[in-house]
Parts: structure tokens; sequence; C-alpha cells
């Protein structure tokens, strides 16, 4: 029997709090002034991507530079729901979650991240920045859910993918944060760093910190003695 891993040993720290800049508000108000000058057409063209083939966790470049180098690789299925797994253990483990919470963010992650062209790894990090993966988790400024939505800046967005739904619910918050994450990818010419920038409201230092975290996830995966276990898939879209 595989003794049980210790993951601890992953370096996870405390999810950021980004604090009211006025440097910040300038940032996010120039971003919006731009977006207005975006064809209506171009939120719908992001919202609807199709879906890429499945894709694993990938190696961060160093540094980031464009969305290309993020570009998510083919996977089989069995691979995928054995990555699926030890993800779902690694949050278990690390951040406490309930079996049945980690396995359906798990589970979000992965169709959301795949339906936009983005690795499961990275929207996972972001995640882990944002809110420690705390579905309730509420800021100040009234961002709220796991990828920390601001729905007063995005309400086309969120009219389009979710409309009236909670965006406390793993799959709904997911969906949105990933189509923010896409649309500043496209704004950005598929700069990564300017996107995660924007993201974060022009938190100095954001980029690097949701690489730190992307390289843990990607450990995690590809680490040799997880991948031998086979941990419990309790995937539920159960609300």
């Amino acid at each position: 029997m595989t003794a049980p891993v210790n993951f601890s040993l992953f370096s996870f720290t405390q999810p950021d709090r980004r604090p009211s800049r006025p440097r910040a508000r300038r940032h996010m108000a120039c971003w919006l002034a731009l977006y207005c000058w975006l064809p209506y057409g171009a939120l719908d063209a992001v919202a609807q991507t199709p879906a890429c083939e499945p894709c694993h966790a990938i190696a961060p470049s160093q540094p980031f530079s464009t969305v290309a180098s993020v570009a998510p690789e083919p996977i089989d299925a069995q691979s995928e729901r054995q990555e699926k797994g030890v993800i779902a253990r690694a949050l278990i483990d690390r951040f406490r979650l309930k079996p049945k919470l980690a396995n359906r963010i798990v589970a979000a992650v992965y169709s959301e991240a795949q339906a936009r062209g983005l690795p499961p790894s990275l929207v996972l990090a972001i995640i882990a920045a944002e809110s420690g993966f705390d579905p309730a988790a509420t800021s100040t400024a009234g961002a709220c859910g796991l990828m920390q939505v601001l729905p007063r800046y995005h309400r086309l967005l969120v009219k389009q993918l979710a409309p009236d739904a909670n965006l406390y619910f793993p799959e709904n918050n997911i969906r949105i944060g990933t189509a923010i994450l896409q649309r500043y990818i496209t704004v950005t010419a598929g700069d990564l760093d300017a996107a995660l920038s924007s993201y974060s409201g022009g938190s100095a230092g954001y980029a690097a910190r949701v690489h730190a975290r992307w390289t843990e996830f990607n450990r995690i995966v590809n680490s040799p003695a997880l991948l031998r276990q086979q941990p419990p898939i309790l995937i539920s879209q159960d609300r």
C-alpha cells in the first residue's frame, strides 16, 4: 500500500488581499475605457469560443509572454481523470476542502479551461491566489467567489453567460472568471503578463504570484508518487 503523501511540502501561501489603491483604480478605469471601444460582437466571440481537445497541466513559460506559450496539450481521458483526482486530493489536504466540493471545483476548472484554451493548472493558480479555494470569499470591493469576480465591471459578460445566476456557485464563478481572463488576453493581444495584471486590477507582482502557484500545481500533477495512487473521484454537480 502506498504511503500517504504530505502535501505540506508544496509551498502554497495564503490568498492575496489586493489593496485598494488609486493606481489600481486608474488602471481599471483605463481598461474599462478601452472596452468601450471594442465592437459589441467581440464579447460574443470571446464568450462562445469552441472547446479544444482535452488538456493537462503544463509547465509555465519563463517569464510569461504570450498566450501561445501556455497553449494546452492533448491528453487521453484516463490520464485526465487521474490528474483530476490528484488535484482534488491536494485541495482536500492543503485547503481543507470536503471531497465533494474539491472534485466539483476541479471538474468545473477543467471544463471551462478546456473550453477557452487555457491550462487548468493556470486557472487553479488564479483561484489559489484570489480566494484560497473559498467559494464564499467576498472582498471589500465586492469581488465574489472562487475567482473573485466583480459583477459591476462585467455586467454584459455575466448576463451572457450566467444571467440571474449565483456567482458563489463554483460552476458559475469559474465560467465567468475564465471568460474574463480570456477577454483580457484578447484585449492585450495575447500578453499573459498584462492580462493577469488587468485581472488583478493592477496589483503589483500579481503575475509572479500566480506563476509560483502555477508551478506548484504542475509539480503536484507531475509527481510520480501521487500518480501511482488511486485518488477517489467524487465529481458531483449538485449544488
